[in-house]
């Protein structure tokens, strides 16, 4: 059941109207019918994923109490310990064991042959940090402990950010899963105008661009350099426009309950630094990475000065890189940002006086390049289309056309695609603006000439245009 399903639409009114129905007179029935659905959502996919999330939830559930009620320091450095150990054991098993094998038995020279037939669960990078990061704020005294394990059940599995994030902390979402929410039709037209605008994002842009990135990716050998830089350019809008709208439509499914989740995303492609474009994009797990990783280790390091923060970011990075999953690509995607953060903090005293234009140049620059790591599904290839963009030749009206042919585009749907990316952007700068929600309420004409606009092109691309999973749903 995935966000651009039909199923999905069904079952989000089902679940709407049994959480606001009066059942109580004080809506403690609300818990229960999320508890509920959130595990119907994620059985959907597989019920044997139920397992592991509710051994998940509890083990945390009583770790969260056991650390606030350690009786010295001692004894919760040990129970912290077996807390990192559980969580990110199973994270290992299930996620990485099998490439650490397959990488070992390489690099000894033997053939891969003793792995593990185990299933992925889908969403377990995120629960497990949303967890983890709850157990390490009661551990550092930032959180109180939950003890009703309905609430606590719920935070873990809740099914909007349950499989893609964004990933909560404990302090943001546990206290509106414990307190009352009254109705509010605001919320409801807020919700809805978010589902709209990921849905646009995800079906209209995002499942647009998809064919033309893979065609250009899978056939770096058709097309001369300027294509392949092309072929970049359209996996970075198609990786914004999904990521985006998962997280619009999360917010947005959250928003019907009444219930608040963190922006995910904020015209990261605007930035004019790396580090800012890291405080755009993916914000939730870059502010987790930020607080549970690079900060323990900058301190740990801040004898050595400028070196120690400048190794702990390439760490921090490197780590993030592997979390995005067992490819030795993502290691060096993690590890090529990593290093470039730390030199871009070594001149920031220089480059903050450069051009802005330019600062965002650069930055634009290294966020391409490590596009291609990210999108190469191996490291040969990824080389492979390295070298194709540094080559010349070929008639640009030409291979135009052989993309044409090779995604069954007609030029002017190409045409089209084009123009809807650009609009992507558009929107982005429009809903950002303080005024924009203020603006829409004065003009009901324009608000409805573009809600409708947008729900008609989801209609059409929804009906006449097979949909694609969203790419996070794989970390």
């Amino acid at each position: 059941m995935i966000f651009n399903s039909p199923q999905f639409l069904l079952f989000l009114a089902v679940v709407f109207a049994l959480y606001w129905a009066p059942l109580t007179a004080t809506g403690k029935h609300r818990i229960p019918v999320l508890l509920l659905a959130s595990y119907v959502f994620y059985g959907w996919w597989d019920p044997r994923f139920l397992v592991l999330i509710l051994f998940s939830s509890y083990f945390n559930y009583r770790m969260g109490i056991a650390l606030a009620e350690g009786r010295d320091d001692r004894t919760k450095d040990r129970l912290i310990l077996v807390t990192l150990v559980v969580n990110l054991g199973l994270l290992f098993f299930f996620k990485y064991f099998n490439f650490f094998v397959d990488s070992f038995q390489l690099a000894l020279g033997m053939e891969s042959s003793w792995v593990l037939h185990i299933a992925l669960p889908v969403g377990i990078s995120f629960y497990t940090f949303q967890s983890l990061g709850y157990c390490l704020d009661v551990y550092n005294d930032d959180q109180e402990p939950e003890r009703d394990l309905p609430v606590f059940f719920t935070f873990v599995a809740f099914f909007p950010l349950l499989l893609a994030g964004p990933i909560e902390r404990a302090k943001d979402l546990l206290p509106q899963l414990s307190a009352p929410r009254p109705y509010r039709r605001a919320q409801l037209v807020e919700g809805l105008r978010l589902l709209l605008i990921g849905a646009f994002k995800k079906m209209v842009i995002a499942d647009r661009f998809a064919p033309m990135a893979d065609t250009i990716f899978s056939n770096p050998d058709l097309f001369g350099g300027m294509v392949a830089a092309l072929g970049v350019v359209f996996f970075a809008v198609e990786i914004y426009a999904d990521f985006s709208a998962y997280s619009d439509i999360a917010r947005g499914a959250a928003k019907l309950l009444g219930i608040d989740l963190t922006r995910n995303f904020d015209r990261p492609y605007f930035s004019t630094s790396l580090a800012e474009f890291w405080t755009r994009w993916h914000i939730t797990l870059n502010t987790w990475f930020r607080d549970y990783v690079f900060t323990p280790l900058n301190y740990s390091m801040r004898s050595r000065g400028m070196l120690g923060v400048m190794f702990a970011i390439t760490i921090t990075f490197l780590l993030s890189g592997l979390w995005h999953g067992p490819r030795w690509t993502f290691v060096l995607w993690g590890l090529f940002l990593g290093l470039f953060m730390a030199l871009e903090l070594a001149f920031e005293k220089r480059m903050v006086r450069w051009p802005k234009a330019l600062r965002w140049a650069l930055t634009m620059g290294v966020i391409l390049c490590s596009m291609i790591l990210f999108k190469a599904q191996d490291l040969s290839k990824a080389v492979e289309f390295a070298g194709r963009i540094c080559t010349t030749g070929n008639d640009p009206v030409f291979l135009v056309k052989r993309i044409l042919s090779y995604t069954e585009l007609t030029p002017i749907a190409f045409a089209m695609t084009l123009l809807l990316g650009a609009g992507l952007f558009v929107l982005d700068g429009w809903t950002a603006r303080p005024d924009f929600i203020p603006t829409l309420e004065r003009r009901p004409l324009l608000r409805y000439s573009g809600y409708a606009g947008l729900l008609l092109l989801v209609i059409f691309f929804g009906v006449y245009v097979d949909q694609k999973a969203f790419i996070y749903f794989q970390f």
